[in-house]
């Protein structure tokens, strides 16, 4: 759930609020009828959502996770630490597309000296509007920005028809009657090259490697892999760190609710009551499996000055008092991701700084595999 997406709906309803006084013949019957009938679109979703975790008797957590905590997530950065955030995520996203918000560019400036008012209040105010759901809270994360992508979009159309406009206007060659549709092509075809090996070339595994350099991503299919190969279905695993994609590889339930940890590490008010029910559902759940992954950013990539290192501490000691290690994954940047499973004749060696380890339940050891 993407609570930012509660600007879309403020946006809904300043257009429609702006198309009703703008209108010469004032029928507020019509905004009455009309009001509900958008309340009623935004409500259904919501409301089913509502119902649904009531039927299921977790609506409280529903609603605490989703409107409650939110409210401490969207307060943790301050603007001088958002605008670093911005500084490293949107470089990226400018150079692979600087084209093309050039001609996003030139669409902002031919709608506003060339349409309607309602056209301009409406792209305009979803290009704002949707600014703004980005920058909420400022963390700027890369994937937030898509946030913007419609909005974007309508601006590179409008971008594009203005080029394409300007050209037909032309009557004499091919070439500059149909040279607007050239540039535009050409932009298009500049900002795809950009991302030429992204696209079209690489593997999907040589995209996450190196796009995400150190990180255990395609170490977490191998491992989901495994434990789905050596347990029973009903069977439940833990991951210490915030890899639940491993959850989905193995097919396998979670032994806790918390199936990433990045809200343990940081300052607020939740932590230690995060961490211990974490621990508490895994004690009590037992998993045939742990993985721990002793990766950086898999935890949190900031530095925390007061950081509560409870899970820490209860994590290795847990592990080291009910678990063996089977197997461990060195993850560690520019280098190819190195496995090595543990057999009592040839323990593995861990010399990595980034690693990820899977480790079974000792009483599980003497059974076989899918028992």
């Amino acid at each position: 759930m993407k609570q930012h997406a509660l600007l879309f709906i403020l946006f809904s309803g300043f257009y429609f609020l702006y198309k009703f006084f703008t209108n010469k013949l004032l029928n507020f019957k019509n905004l009455i009828l009309n009001g509900f009938v958008l309340l009623f679109g935004v409500g259904i979703p919501f409301a089913s959502l509502c119902m649904y975790f009531s039927h299921l008797g977790l609506f409280e957590k529903f609603w605490w996770w989703t409107w409650v905590y939110p409210r401490t997530y969207a307060t943790q950065i301050p603007w001088s630490e958002g605008k670093l955030n911005f500084m490293i995520s949107f470089p990226g996203i400018f150079y692979s597309t600087w084209l093309l918000q050039i001609l996003a560019l030139l669409g902002l400036l031919a709608i506003i000296f060339k349409e309607t008012w309602d056209k301009k209040i409406f792209i305009i105010g979803f290009f704002i509007f949707s600014l703004v759901a980005v920058s909420v809270a400022f963390y700027f994360y890369p994937h937030y920005f898509l946030l913007a992508m419609p909005a974007l979009a309508l601006l590179v159309a409008a971008g594009a028809e203005a080029v394409s406009s300007a050209f037909k206007k032309n009557k004499g060659s091919f070439l500059l009657k149909y040279g607007g549709l050239l540039v535009v092509a050409f932009f298009l075809s500049i900002s795809l090259s950009h991302e030429k090996s992204y696209l079209f070339e690489k593997s999907s595994k040589e995209v996450a490697t190196t796009t995400y350099p150190g990180q255990p991503f395609v170490a977490a299919q191998v491992y989901g892999k495994y434990i789905d190969e050596n347990s029973k279905p009903d069977d439940k695993i833990a991951i210490l760190g915030s890899e639940p994609e491993i959850y989905f590889y193995s097919k396998r339930r979670a032994a806790t609710g918390f199936v990433y940890t990045y809200e343990m590490m940081k300052e607020h008010p939740h932590v230690h009551e995060f961490e211990t029910q974490m621990i508490s559902e895994i004690e009590a759940a037992k998993p045939k499996f742990i993985i721990y992954v002793n990766v950086g950013t898999s935890w949190f990539s900031v530095k925390i000055n007061n950081i509560d290192t409870t899970i820490y501490h209860w994590g290795f000691q847990y592990i080291n008092d009910n678990y063996q290690r089977i197997g461990i994954v060195s993850v560690n940047n520019g280098n190819e991701a190195s496995y090595c499973w543990d057999t009592p004749q040839s323990p593995c060696n861990q010399n990595a700084d980034n690693w990820m380890g899977i480790y079974k339940r000792k009483e599980e050891l003497q059974k076989p595999n899918n028992q």
